[in-house]
């Protein structure tokens, strides 16, 4: 990290780490950590690669010697996010764990009950979005080049056995109604991973991206029928692959014959494909959705208030600020109830001069820092603070190694072994 970083961050006290295994331009997979401070009253990101080994305590002693070489310190860590490999998060041999032992006692429950966003999904969403929609819309090119293959005599017969599967496999009108589900769900899912990695968003905002796009995959449920319509036009078949299975005898000592059962429902090739193939899929990403949510209300439950904090009244501004200033009783102090009912009218003032394209969390924030009142506000400062720093996504690595690409080539370009510290802070 450049020299310059690391005095932003101690200048803005609190910041939040990420730590991610992503592959680079050479699909080598690389250690990044991301930590995300506040700059100029706005949130940013910045990533270093310290080279370490994989083992979940060398990674972690990696870190905090990192932290220690440029002037930082874990106690004022806010918030942890790390990927889902095995030696990331957990609760044994990781880096989680030697992270937050390093941590003071009185500072130890609140790195563990802090959660943040995290959890890097085990696909790369914008990649399989991509061949997704490629697909539908070159299906038909997909179908005749497989069929042609197939049937071309002057093909080896292991090529022509391929496109002959494959061929009979994208016929099914199974394999449309999945190519379109997917085009459809995947777009949804990257236009919001792409939002969930800007580093300006905010939880509340996240949290509301999160929930919409839970909302959207629920509503599929009911639109079998569209996807269903849209794979038959885009296969040309009209009937589903029936498959003739035998049907197994019940077993007499398990189950005797006076045993009180219904015999099995026979289902029509369509009704089994949408209880055995299409329910479950919708259902799997339905739960996911609803576990990284369940994550992120823990948070959202002490810092939400502040998305409607104008139109609040005085008693819910002092349970808001009794529930905050309990989990951060070390930073904020026992008057901070009433500072926030006088930051209320403070803030009114200066509504009108609110920039359409900035979140209000954001704006009380720069205008505490523009107007020159952290004395007056102190403790409200320091909570937008720490509710600014709060890591959104760990995804970051992967944006990361897009900017090391660039890096790569610069390099290349000038002869030089290694970049300078100020080309890599341009480059960031």
């Amino acid at each position: 990290m450049p020299v310059r970083n690391s005095y932003h961050i101690k200048m803005a006290k609190y910041y939040s780490v990420s730590v991610d295994l992503a592959e680079d331009s050479s699909h080598t997979d690389q250690l990044t950590v991301i930590f995300r401070y506040l700059e100029e009253n706005r949130p940013v990101e910045r990533f270093v690669t310290p080279s370490t080994g994989h083992k979940g305590e060398e990674m972690a002693d990696a870190l905090l010697a990192f932290l220690n070489s440029v002037g930082l310190t874990i106690q004022e860590c806010r918030g942890q996010s790390y990927n889902n490999a095995s030696n990331m998060s957990g609760h044994y041999k990781v880096v989680q764990l030697g992270v937050t032992r390093s941590l003071k006692t009185s500072l130890t429950r609140k790195a563990s009950l802090c959660p943040c966003q995290k959890k890097l999904s085990d696909t790369r969403w914008s990649c399989r979005a991509d061949a997704c929609q490629a697909l539908v819309h070159g299906y038909d090119n997909i179908m005749d080049i497989s069929f042609e293959f197939s049937t071309d005599i002057e093909e080896k017969s292991e090529c022509r056995n391929t496109a002959k599967g494959l061929f009979d496999q994208i016929s099914k009108p199974e394999t449309g109604i999945f190519a379109e589900f997917w085009n459809t769900v995947l777009q949804r899912f990257n236009s919001s991973s792409k939002t969930l990695q800007s580093a300006q968003l905010n939880l509340n905002a996240a949290v509301g991206v999160l929930k919409s796009l839970k909302d959207f995959i629920n509503e599929q449920r009911t639109k079998f029928d569209a996807f269903e319509e849209a794979g038959k036009r885009l296969t040309d078949t009209e009937e589903y692959i029936v498959e003739h299975r035998r049907l197994q005898r019940p077993n007499v000592r398990q189950q005797p014959l006076d045993y009180g059962h219904s015999e099995e429902a026979q289902l029509t090739p369509k009704e089994a494909f949408y209880a055995k193939a299409f329910l479950p899929c919708v259902d799997k990403l339905l739960m996911c959705l609803e576990h990284r949510l369940g994550t992120d209300s823990e948070v959202c439950d002490i810092f939400g208030f502040f998305i409607n904090f104008p139109a609040m009244d005085s008693e819910s501004i002092n349970i808001a600020a009794e529930k905050l200033s309990a989990f951060y009783k070390h930073n904020l102090g026992t008057t901070f109830g009433d500072e926030l009912i006088q930051f209320q009218s403070f803030i009114f003032l200066f509504l009108d001069e609110k920039p359409d394209d900035c979140s209000i969390e954001q704006f009380m924030y720069s205008t505490i820092n523009d107007k020159d009142v952290r004395d007056t506000f102190p403790n409200t400062e320091i909570a937008l603070k720490i509710y600014l720093t709060l890591m959104i996504s760990n995804s970051s690595g992967e944006r990361s190694f897009k900017k090391m690409k660039l890096i790569k080539k610069l390099t290349t370009h000038n002869h030089e072994p290694e970049p300078s510290h100020q080309t890599i802070y341009n480059v960031c």
